[in-house]
C-alpha cells in the first residue's frame, strides 16, 4: 500500500544520495556541532569555528562517496542508507541521552552487559527509532528511483575526492585547521566499529583461551561469613613517601591515619606501568614468573568461581592500556565500567574517584558476598586534574605538565592529589560502615616529581628508584568483621607485618583470599599477610 503510494514519487539516484547525506550530515550532527560552536565562542576562537564547519562538509562529502561507490546496484544502495540512518538514529539517542559519541568502549559494555539493557534504555529509543530511522527507512524503499547517468557519477565522485584531497592538502601545509570529523555521525561509530573488532573484540577471545587457577589447585573457604565484601583499592601513582602516615613532613593522611583498624605498609611494586602493575598484582604469578599475558585468570575470575559476585569500578579510561589486559581482567568480573561509562552517565568530563563510591554502596547494600575492585585515577600525571578545586590546599599548583612547572609547584600539586587520596580512602571505610568487610588498598606504582630532571615514571634507567619502587599499602578490616574470632586474629597476624621490610606486589593475591578465609594448597608459599609467617 504504502510502496503504490510513492510509487508516485520519483526521483534520481543522486539526488536521493545528496539529500540523504546533508540530512545525516547536518540533523544528526547538530548537537556535536552546536557543542563545537559553543567551545568556539568560549575560547573566542575563529579557527575553532571554521574547523567545526568544514567538519561537517568534510562528513557530507565522505557520505556522497560511499553512497555513490554503492549505487552501482538500486537494492544496495537502498540497503546502505537504511543501515546508515538506523545506525546514525542510535547514535543520536546515544549522544542526546549520555552525552557521548558511540565509541568501541560503549560498544563493548553493551555486548556484555546485554543482560542489563533495561537498565539504560528507555522509551526515548523507540521514538529516535520510528522517526529518525523507521520513515526514512521507509520512503528509501517505496520511492520509484530513477537511475543517474554513470558519466555523471564518475564526474561526481572524482570531483568530490578532488576537493578532500585539496582541503587535504591545504589545510595540512598551512596548519589552518584540525578537522575533527571522525566525532560526527556516521565516520564516529565507524571508527567506534573498528575500534572495538581491533581491540575489544580480540581481547575478549584471548580471555576465553585463559585458563582457571581451580584447575591446578584445591580451594577451600574456611569461615566465610553472611554479607561478606572484599573490596580492593587499586591507586594510582602514589609514592609511599609523600604520606603522612609514613612521616612525610606535611600532613597529607589526616583521616586515614586516625582509624586503629587501619595498617599501614610500605611495599615495593614489582613494575612501574599501570598495564603491567595491576596485571602482576592480580596474577598468582610471583615477579620472576610473570609474563605479559598471563595464561591463567585473574584474582577477579577466581572470587567470581568462589561464589563472590564480582565487580570493576575503574574511574580511568579503558582507551589508555596498551595489551587490553586490564579490560580482559575487568570483563571477568559479574559487572564492570570504566571512566567512559561514568562520563555518559554524569553528563561530564569531570571525574574524581568519589563517583565510585555510590556504586559501591550500591553493591553491599544488596548482600551476598561481594569482590570489588576500585580503579582510582589518584595522582596520576597532569595532577591537578585529579582532585576537586576546594582540596587545593597547598599553593601555587602546578596547572600543566609536570616540566615546565617549578619544583614547588609539581609538589604542591602532587600532595593535594595524596590529600585526595586520604579522602577517597576514608570515604570508601565511612561508606563500608556496619559491614563485614575486608579493604586493601595498594598503589600500582609511584611517580618521578622532577628528581634529576625526572618525571612521571621515568626510563629504563630510573626504574630502581624508590620513588616509583615504593607504594603504600593499606590493610583495614571493618569492626562487625573484627568481632569474629577469626577474623581478629587474621588482622593480629597481618599487624605483625607492620615495619617489615621486604614487603612487595607479590603478597597481594595470597592475601587477598587467605585474609578473606580461603584456604588452598597455593598460599603454602606463605605470602599472606595475613599467615602467621615462621
Amino acid at each position: 500500500m504504502l510502496k503504490k503510494y510513492f510509487s508516485y514519487l520519483k526521483t534520481s539516484e543522486v539526488f536521493l544520495i545528496i539529500i540523504a547525506s546533508a540530512v545525516i550530515a547536518i540533523f544528526y550532527n547538530l548537537k556535536t556541532f552546536d557543542s563545537e560552536i559553543a567551545d568556539a565562542f568560549t575560547h573566542n576562537s575563529g579557527i575553532e569555528i571554521v574547523q567545526a564547519i568544514l567538519s561537517v562538509i568534510v562528513d557530507f562529502i565522505g557520505l556522497v562517496l560511499f553512497f555513490l561507490l554503492a549505487s552501482f546496484n538500486k537494492i544496495l544502495l537502498r540497503t546502505s542508507l537504511s543501515i546508515t540512518f538506523l545506525i546514525s538514529a542510535v547514535a543520536l539517542y546515544i549522544l542526546n541521552k549520555f552525552g557521548t559519541i558511540l565509541d568501541g568502549a560503549m560498544i563493548a559494555n553493551a555486548l556484555e552487559s546485554a543482560g542489563h539493557a533495561d537498565e539504560v534504555i528507555d522509551y526515548w529509543l523507540f521514538i529516535y527509532l520510528f522517526f529518525c530511522a523507521l520513515l526514512p527507512i521507509v520512503l528509501i524503499w517505496c520511492l520509484q528511483l530513477v537511475s543517474s547517468s554513470n558519466k555523471l557519477k564518475a564526474f561526481l565522485f572524482l570531483g568530490l575526492t578532488a576537493v578532500l584531497l585539496l582541503m587535504q592538502i591545504v589545510f595540512r601545509e598551512e596548519k589552518l585547521v584540525k578537522l575533527s570529523f571522525a566525532r560526527y555521525s556516521p565516520s564516529s561509530y565507524a571508527i567506534a566499529i573498528y575500534e572495538y573488532f581491533d581491540r575489544f573484540y580480540s581481547q575478549i577471545n584471548q580471555a576465553k583461551t585463559r585458563h582457571s587457577l581451580t584447575e591446578s589447585y584445591e580451594f577451600h573457604r574456611q569461615n566465610l561469613p553472611r554479607d561478606f565484601n572484599v573490596v580492593l583499592i587499586i591507586g594510582e601513582s602514589l609514592r609511599a613517601d609523600h604520606l603522612g602516615i609514613n612521616g612525610y613532613k606535611r600532613d597529607t593522611t589526616p583521616l586515614i591515619s586516625k582509624n586503629p583498624n587501619l595498617l599501614n605498609y610500605v611495599a615495593k611494586t614489582d613494575f612501574t606501568t599501570t598495564t603491567r602493575s595491576v596485571t602482576s598484582m592480580l596474577s598468582h604469578l610471583n615477579r620472576n614468573q610473570f609474563i605479559d599475558i598471563p595464561q591463567e585468570k585473574s584474582a577477579v575470575a577466581l572470587f567470581k568461581e568462589l561464589g563472590f559476585k564480582t565487580y570493576w569500578f575503574s574511574s580511568q579510561s579503558s582507551k589508555e592500556f596498551h595489551n587490553g589486559m586490564l579490560n580482559i581482567m575487568a570483563s571477568e568480573a559479574d559487572e564492570y565500567f570504566f571512566r567512559d561509562r561514568l562520563q555518559a552517565n554524569l553528563h561530564s568530563s569531570k571525574i574524581y574517584d568519589e563517583a565510585l563510591i555510590p556504586h559501591l554502596k550500591a553493591v553491599v547494600e544488596k548482600g551476598g558476598n561481594n569482590f570489588v575492585v576500585l580503579h582510582s585515577f589518584g595522582s596520576h600525571i597532569r595532577v591537578h586534574e585529579r582532585y576537586p578545586q576546594n582540596f587545593a590546599i597547598f599553593t601555587p599548583e602546578c596547572k600543566s605538565l609536570p616540566n615546565s612547572c617549578e619544583k614547588e609547584e609539581v609538589d604542591n600539586s602532587y600532595d593535594n592529589s595524596v590529600l585526595y587520596t586520604d579522602y577517597f580512602i576514608n570515604s570508601v571505610i565511612e561508606s563500608l560502615r556496619n559491614t563485614k568487610t575486608l579493604l586493601i588498598f595498594v598503589s600500582d606504582h609511584g611517580s618521578f616529581l622532577g628528581e634529576d630532571g625526572v618525571y612521571a615514571n621515568g626510563g629504563k634507567a630510573d626504574e630502581n628508584s624508590d620513588a616509583v619502587r615504593k607504594v603504600p599499602m593499606l590493610f583495614y578490616m571493618t569492626d562487625d568483621l573484627m568481632r569474629d574470632r577469626f577474623f581478629r586474629q587474621k588482622f593480629r597476624n597481618a599487624a605483625k607485618k607492620v615495619g617489615r621490610q621486604g614487603l612487595s606486589h607479590d603478597n597481594l593475591f595470597d592475601s587477598l583470599f587467605e585474609c578473606a578465609g580461603i584456604d588452598s594448597d597455593l598460599f603454602d608459599r606463605n605470602q599472606s599477610l595475613c599467615q602467621n609467617w615462621k
